[in-house]
């Protein structure tokens, strides 16, 4: 479960660096990168299902072992699956794949439209933010160690 709880901090801290590394184009006047629905939405419908299920679902260990070898969670108690170095590694990896997530639609995607008009930023925003829920819905794929049908479900 320790992954759960370094997953939820990572996927908010991804797409909060996303909206912090577009300040730095535009002049930090506070405009935001996603639209509200997006912002709204990420945390109740994009990414809550998964959480869900992992939290639901998946088990590392058969329930009969954990009942005849309660000393497995002795590990659990010392903090070997949720230490410091674990926690800050995931927000690097948070860090690294923010500034790609937020950066490359801005320079990706052109700038006038197909008679000539400017096109506003809300389409890199949207794209970032679609790039940033398919990242994090994949990445909670990887954590799963018993995966059912149910999970593949939620995900699509």
């Amino acid at each position: 479960m320790c992954s759960l709880v370094i997953y939820t901090f990572y996927k908010n801290f991804f797409m909060s660096i996303c909206q912090f590394m577009f300040a730095f184009f535009n002049g930090f006047s506070g405009q935001k990168y996603y639209t509200e629905g997006g912002i709204q939405l990420f945390n109740v419908a994009f990414t809550s299902f998964p959480i869900l299920a992992l939290g639901a679902y998946d088990m590392d260990l058969a329930y009969d072992t954990v009942c005849n070898y309660p000393q497995i969670y002795q590990d659990c108690i010392r903090n070997k699956y949720f230490s410091t170095p674990r926690f800050w590694f995931w927000m690097f990896q948070g860090l690294v794949e923010a500034t790609l997530c937020a950066i490359l639609p801005l320079f990706l995607l052109d700038n006038y439209g197909k008679y000539g008009s400017f096109n506003a930023f809300w389409e890199a925003g949207c794209l970032c933010l679609t790039a940033v829920i398919i990242i994090c819905n994949f990445k909670i794929l990887i954590l799963q160690r018993n995966l059912l049908w149910q999970h593949i479900a939620l995900l699509v």
